[in-house]
């Protein structure tokens, strides 16, 4: 999946096709109680069907933005829509994974609390006491928090052959305030310095359309498809993985992420730190009998 794929399909109406698919899914009282109890935590479980619902809900959004193409100003819900739908994928494969993020949330809070009581405005001081969850997590990190606080080490546990990170980047130049934001609204001729004294040339203030955005249309319907197939993971519902898979086929994408080579490699270096403390602990334990 490149930025310059090429459209070959209305992609407005797969969009459609995914939502109605969603609604009937996720308004299935079996959804939620269809879980695989036996080994699927009910907090896992939750964070990956709620990431996946804002993944469909901000396409809402998107759907009405994007009557031709996705406009720069709607390249910012498309990543938002990536970033959750890869953490939901994420989240579908890794044990530890609502630890985690249970873990960093509560880290955030922490932070957030501890730069509202420094305002020198008392109203904010005060809100800095109802911010909660701030600090409550264990001290203890979980083998996966680097992947939870970090988007880019969380990327390099998914499948090897996704974009992943770079995909993320390219679409964050356009969710903060960049050069390359700008250079969709400006276009200027090769030979202008607007920035010379007495110049009368000004920059035309109109959208330039330079930024792919078919493409990135595809991409946030493959994040549908990635985020409501994490859910089915979890809580198994053949007809819609089956539905899924057919729509994945039509924009030329597996429908399923899983985990990439280098997380295999972090579970087995962390395991075997796990073990080199166990045995460093056990070292200094005191023996039956001695003297402290």
């Amino acid at each position: 999946m490149t930025p310059s794929s090429p459209m070959s399909l209305d992609l407005r109406a797969v969009h459609d096709e995914l939502l109605a698919k969603w609604d009937e899914f996720a308004s299935n009282p079996q959804t939620l109680r269809g879980r695989r109890r036996d080994v699927v935590p009910v907090a896992r479980f939750t964070v990956v069907f709620g990431l996946a619902s804002h993944v469909h809900e901000t396409s809402r959004i998107l759907r009405h933005a994007a009557a031709e193409r996705v406009p720069p100003a709607a390249l910012s819900l498309v990543r938002v829509m990536y970033e959750c739908g890869l953490t939901a994928a994420w989240a579908a494969n890794v044990e530890d994974a609502d630890d985690a993020m249970v873990h960093e949330h509560s880290r955030n809070a922490g932070n957030l609390k501890r730069t509202l009581a420094k305002s020198q405005d008392p109203r904010w001081r005060d809100l800095a006491e109802t911010v909660a969850d701030a600090d409550e997590a264990s001290p203890t990190s979980p083998e996966s928090a680097a992947q939870a606080r970090y988007f880019e080490r969380l990327c390099e546990d998914l499948d090897d052959d996704v974009v992943g990170y770079g995909m993320y980047r390219q679409l964050s130049q356009y969710s903060h305030a960049s050069v390359r934001l700008v250079d969709e609204y400006v276009d200027l001729p090769d030979d202008s310095n607007v920035a010379s004294p007495g110049s009368d040339r000004r920059p035309a203030l109109q959208p330039s359309g330079k930024s792919q955005a078919e493409a990135y249309y595809r991409l946030a319907l493959t994040t549908m498809v990635w985020s409501a197939r994490a859910v089915t993971l979890l809580a198994p519902d053949p007809d819609f993985a089956r539905n899924l898979r057919r729509i994945a086929r039509k924009l030329e994408v597996k429908d399923v992420l899983g985990l990439s080579h280098g997380y295999a490699a972090r579970r087995v270096r962390a395991a075997r730190a796990a073990r080199v403390a166990e045995r460093s602990a056990a070292a200094t334990r005191p023996t039956r009998g001695s003297r402290r």
